[in-house]
């Protein structure tokens, strides 16, 4: 009965031995893998900042002069200044009498779009919000004769 206990003892006690060398291993294999990695990163960031530096030590580095004073004759010209001032009298000058404006007829909607008729140009009218539009039908012929070809032909 003892034999059987010790040898139950010892086989409980390999296993728990090999699990744990297998965890452990496991571990290590991780950290390096990480160690690797790491390592990995860190060169590649110092390489990247040791082209950056040597690139921005080159663009810093002065050339030799493109071209001198003496190629390109500074041009000696005058400046012109000319103050220019408003005419008040200018919109009482330009400003409609009241003499030109005899007559003004006022028409509603319909005998608006009878005159209009009347004169060879039939619109449309629309209403919204206080608003009116007068809306025409141009045809393709219509427009042709009315501007010039823009082509010359």
């Amino acid at each position: 009965m003892m034999h059987n206990t010790i040898e139950h003892r010892r086989q409980r006690m390999l296993t728990e031995l090999i699990s744990d060398m297998r965890q452990f291993h496991r571990r290590r294999r991780i950290r390096r893998k990480l160690t690797a990695a790491a390592t990995m990163a860190l060169l590649a960031i110092a390489a990247t900042f040791a082209w950056s530096w040597s690139r921005s030590d080159q663009a810093t580095q002065p050339s030799g002069p493109i071209a001198t004073v003496d190629e390109f004759p500074i041009a000696q010209t005058a400046a012109t200044i000319e103050l220019v001032q408003t005419d008040p009298t200018i919109t009482s000058r330009w400003r409609a009498a009241r003499s030109q404006l005899t007559h003004i007829n006022v028409v509603d909607d319909q005998s608006l779009l009878q005159v209009l008729a009347q004169m060879h140009r039939p619109a449309g009218l629309v209403r919204m919000d206080d608003r009116a539009w007068l809306f025409y039908h141009q045809s393709d012929a219509e427009d042709a004769q009315a501007s010039p070809d823009p082509t010359g032909g």
